[in-house]
């Protein structure tokens, strides 16, 4: 080999070594960088003079482990946040035993009418069963508050998540475009590619996404269940948040959009799966039905103490009223947000306690030891017609908790699975020892070519020499 040949292979070494030692300190410092992935120097021998030639730097990433962890991190999002949502509203209809559930609340107003039946002469008693009444309407105002707020906050999610996809989706294409002028030009898009990585993992959060990469660059985003998110163009979702929710209204609330097409929400929907999907869940079908059934409960509440006072009219109110009026049965959506105490036997309201024991429509006061009406009214509310009212409020707690256990399960598994597949693709990403151990290499490969060309310099000074 002539010393020329040698001299341009040792530097084409040298700047082969300078490359990968600078790729490798890169992907040293980037080893916790979101979106990013390990880099590698291609290189391949000259094609026309003797030495290295480096074709490029190559992004390695493994599409399939990211498929998974992107598909297990929207799984687990959307179990947390139902589980939060439920653990929340749990904590609104109480713990019975400790003082302040639905169960204990109507357990209070048992007692109260027990003693007060046992004492109808004592004032002390009755102003007792008063404010047991209204501890219980406001338990079921405050239970109905909660759940009313979590579904309103559902529904604020679901305009925060429409609006962070579309401008994500559409910050997707733009680096798309970006990345396919780059690469036309010869040049390296790795960083704009970490930089799409990182916007497609907060989409895959929200709705769980397939990616396909086409063969210029350009990636291409499907939703697992079917829908098209970006395929060229970016798909435009709409969806307007409620201004207020509340637990009486029936107007229906806002669905979402896809390219201007309504997209059903259902168990089959188009973006099952993430987020936004499960706030859906949370906001049309949960919390509807448990305001239903607790409205269900305030229901029996109200038509057991009014059918139990015999002095009432037909559809006069009984000891609780809808807002101080009376029950109107084809409007009870929201009853439990709007029990309150019958202002007959409100004494702050101008009420006498002593219908209480007389009865509310009792025009003359009753023999004040007549305890009747108030064993009327406790049998009222311990009557299995088919389930007593503690009995009914115990069924409704009980069908929650295991609700909300079911998802603090889905919520756990979810997120160790989460944890694993992230795991395992950190694992096939960046490793700093094997990134060290290329440091080696490339230091002995540099100290080899450079050893060459001290050689080279040696035998020309001889030969100048000579």
């Amino acid at each position: 080999m002539a010393l020329s040949s040698a001299l341009n292979a040792a530097q084409s070494g040298l700047s082969a070594a300078a490359r990968r030692a600078e790729v490798v300190s890169s992907n040293i410092a980037n080893a916790a960088t979101p979106g990013y992935a390990r880099r590698e120097v291609m290189l391949q021998a000259g094609a026309f003079a003797p030495g290295v030639q480096v074709l490029g730097v190559q992004r390695q990433d493994n599409a399939a482990l990211t498929l998974g962890r992107r598909s297990a991190g929207a799984e687990a999002g959307a179990a947390s946040f139902l589980s939060e949502q439920l653990l929340r509203i749990d904590r609104a209809f109480g713990t019975p035993g400790e003082g302040s559930s639905l169960t204990d609340s109507i357990a209070t107003l048992d007692g109260a009418l027990i003693r007060a039946a046992a004492a109808p002469d004592n004032t002390a008693n009755l102003a007792a069963v008063t404010t047991a009444a209204q501890g219980l309407a406001r338990q079921f105002a405050q239970t109905s508050a909660t759940v009313q707020q979590a579904r309103a906050d559902s529904d604020a999610r679901i305009g925060a998540e429409v609006g962070l996809l579309n401008r994500t989706l559409s910050g997707i294409a733009g680096l798309d475009q970006q990345i396919v002028a780059l690469r036309s030009a010869g040049r390296d898009a790795a960083e704009l590619v970490d930089q799409r990585q990182v916007l497609v993992d907060q989409v895959a959060q929200i709705i769980p996404l397939r990616e396909v990469v086409r063969s210029n660059g350009q990636t291409a985003l499907f939703a697992l269940s079917g829908a098209v998110l970006l395929d060229g163009r970016p798909a435009t979702f709409s969806f307007t948040p409620a201004m207020t929710i509340s637990a009486s209204s029936t107007a229906p609330l806002s669905g979402l959009t896809l390219n201007g097409q309504p997209l059903s929400i259902g168990p089959s929907s188009l973006i099952a799966g993430g987020t936004l999907h499960v706030a859906f869940t949370l906001r049309d079908t949960i919390t509807p039905d448990l305001q239903s059934r607790l409205d269900t409960l305030a229901v029996s509440l109200t038509d057991r103490l009014a059918a139990a006072d015999s002095t009432l009219g037909a559809g006069a109110p009984g000891l609780f009223t809808d807002a101080g009026g009376p029950i109107d049965p084809a409007a009870t959506s929201g009853l439990s947000a709007r029990l309150s105490l019958n202002p007959l036997a409100d004494p702050d309201r101008g009420g006498d306690l002593r219908l209480l024991r007389d009865g509310l429509g009792a025009a003359q006061p009753g023999p004040v030891g007549d305890g009747r009406q108030l064993r009327a009214l406790q049998n009222a509310l311990s009557a299995p017609s088919p389930r007593s009212l503690a009995g009914l409020a115990s069924d409704l707690l009980d069908d929650l908790s295991s609700r909300r256990v079911a998802a603090e399960i889905d919520a756990t598994r979810a997120t160790a699975r989460a944890s694993v597949m992230a795991e395992s693709e950190a694992e096939s990403g960046v490793s700093t020892d094997r990134e060290l151990q290329d440091l080696l290499q490339i230091e002995k490969a540099y100290a080899a070519n450079a050893r060459v060309m001290q050689v080279i310099d040696g035998l020309l000074q001889t030969l100048l020499e000579v």
